[in-house]
């Protein structure tokens, strides 16, 4: 049972040791086309009689988000912070 708890423990402590960074890129494709029809209709007498043009626009637009997650190692930052306020450099600082 103790070992379980130390196993635990440990495992506990681990992931306390490492921060994740997580960047997130956002990625846009945007296709368009357009497609011009043209039809001529013809006479009795083979002459143009009327031309119909008809244009169709397609727009597709696709989002994907990209992410990269880092695993980056905490560090102990209040060991350094502790370090620097020490109460001899407070003593040492000049007052008005």
């Amino acid at each position: 049972m103790a070992l379980l708890a130390l196993r635990c423990y440990l495992k506990k402590k681990k992931k306390e040791n490492k921060t994740a960074l997580i960047e997130e890129t956002e990625v846009k494709h945007v296709d368009k086309n357009m497609r011009v029809k043209e039809n001529i209709v013809k006479g009795p007498h083979g002459q143009p009689e009327s031309v119909v043009v008809s244009m169709e626009e397609d727009c597709h637009v696709d989002d994907d988000i990209i992410r990269k997650k880092k695993e980056l190692k905490a560090q102990n930052f209040h060991a350094k912070i502790s370090a620097e306020t020490s109460p001899s450099a407070l003593e040492a600082g000049h007052s008005s």
